[in-house]
């Protein structure tokens, strides 16, 4: 078994590289915590590496957390329903934020992700319910399906050249959503991506996608008029609802 050991109240774990990962304790963790980008047990320092799988999962008591620079990735169901956690700080140094992350972090108003992160996993922040704001860096390269799926308090999303596909239900249900933009670069909405966002009224489709999967926009009540370059090649016969004007231009 690895070696752990805790430090100013929280656990970690030494790993193969001489590292540590951040780990569930043996206590619950609460209020505000920043997880250092170093740590020093016994005498010696250790660099912590990322944030391990469940770490802080189901610790409805945490309320805000700072990510340390240095920190790498943030494992899946590192904070899932962390339901009190309303503030959270990723440095510029986190590359993958993995399968529910924070999964329903039903308290988290917004969230930036820097421009170092290239991963998102399968639904990272589904069903943060609160969440109003979410900035995505311009170096993400992947966005696993129902990423945000449920952010029923979420107004705007743009979203960055870099990522060259939406995965399928990336922001389903999202029913505040009124106004996407998708930069050009992008060149896939997938399979349902934006069902079920009955308030969107404006989304800018750029001249690089060429294919709109089935159920893209379906159920998207409020949207009206869609322009699209000619230079798309595929659109599904239900990405859209019957009753949206789509302008080929």
């Amino acid at each position: 078994m690895p070696q752990q050991f805790v430090a100013d109240g929280i656990a970690y774990s030494i790993i193969a590289d001489g590292t540590v990962k951040v780990v569930r304790g043996d206590t619950e963790y609460t209020g505000s915590i920043v997880i250092p980008s170093k740590v020093t047990n016994a005498g010696r320092t250790y660099i912590v590496s990322y944030i391990g799988t469940s770490a802080f999962s189901y610790c409805r008591k945490l309320t805000s957390v700072v990510i340390g620079s240095g920190i790498t990735k943030i494992c899946g169901d590192a904070f899932r329903e962390c339901t009190a956690l309303a503030s959270v700080t990723i440095p510029n140094t986190v590359t993958d934020i993995e399968w529910g992350a924070f999964r329903k972090c039903s308290s988290l108003a917004s969230v930036t992700i820097p421009n170092s992160v290239t991963y998102i996993g399968t639904s990272a922040f589904s069903g943060c319910t609160a969440l109003k704001s979410a900035t995505l860096g311009n170096s993400l390269a992947r966005m696993d399906q129902s990423a945000f799926e449920g952010c029923n308090s979420l107004t705007a999303i743009t979203i960055p050249a870099s990522l060259k596909a939406l995965e399928y239900y990336s922001f389903v249900n999202c029913t505040s959503l009124k106004s996407v933009t998708i930069l050009n670069g992008v060149t896939e909405i997938g399979y349902g991506v934006f069902s079920g966002c009955t308030g969107l009224t404006t989304v800018k489709i750029p001249d690089s996608v060429k294919t709109i999967g089935n159920f893209a926009f379906s159920g998207c009540t409020a949207l009206r008029t869609v322009s699209l370059s000619r230079t798309v090649e595929s659109i599904a016969d239900n990405a859209f609802p019957a009753t949206v004007n789509i302008i080929r231009e």
